[in-house]
């Protein structure tokens, strides 16, 4: 085996200096599954402290979620996963911080050795899958709005106007008025078609798991 040269740093000092210096999350058990280490982030995120935890009691003690909101239980969360030799991609739970609030951790983990523990590595994406759930809102309101608020009333008006355009004593200003009428109305009619276009686009890129730009969406 290659031995390091003299006064060289173990490999796991710049790790541990990384950790306490940045905003990384992390935590890792041994093969009995007790926590032997959790990042200072998270420490601080949860206020826990130097008490030694089990990795099926996390599940229980901070009540973790799917994404979906139901309750995960411990045996799917990813650092048992990651203990029982999983390699844990992209997965996403949810946790009460220590103010009570809902926060959202994307995890990646991996498996140590041959059994002898496991580590995760987090980023809180809570902000994150707020602004995907405000993006789904505003565009349900916006597919309601064009689809019956407004679509249904100018629908009402277009049939109105040939109606009294129908009638034959309709002319001089009265006629150019509906016809202004008319014209607006057969714009803003086209304004709705795009606009329900504009929709159903965004749609079927959500559903593709895209961004309105095309790029893949991070799935949270």
């Amino acid at each position: 085996m290659t031995q390091p040269p003299p006064g060289a740093a173990p490999v796991g000092l710049p790790l541990r200096e990384a950790l306490e210096l940045t905003g990384i999350g992390a935590v890792a058990c041994d093969g009995a599954g007790r926590i032997t280490m959790i990042s200072p982030a998270l420490r601080e995120l949860f206020r826990l402290n130097s008490e030694t935890y089990g990795e099926r009691e996390l599940a229980r003690r901070f009540g973790l979620r799917r994404p979906d909101g139901s309750r995960m239980p411990a045996a799917e969360t990813p650092l048992v996963r990651a203990a029982a030799g999983e390699y844990v991609k992209n997965v996403v739970i949810g946790l009460q911080d220590a103010e009570g609030q809902l926060r959202w951790l994307e995890c990646n983990g991996a498996p140590i050795g041959d059994g002898e523990g496991a580590w995760v590595l987090t980023q809180d994406v809570t902000a994150h899958r707020r602004t995907e759930a405000l993006q789904e809102e505003l565009r349900g309101r916006l597919e309601r709005t064009v689809g019956h608020d407004f679509s249904g009333p100018l629908a009402d008006l277009l049939r109105s106007l040939e109606v009294v355009r129908a009638q034959p004593e309709v002319a001089g200003d009265l006629a150019r008025s509906l016809a202004a009428i008319e014209r607006s109305a057969n714009r803003l009619e086209e304004l709705v078609a795009a606009v329900a276009q504009l929709v159903e686009k965004q749609e079927e890129l959500h559903r593709a798991g895209r961004t309105p730009d095309g790029a893949p969406r991070r799935v949270v």
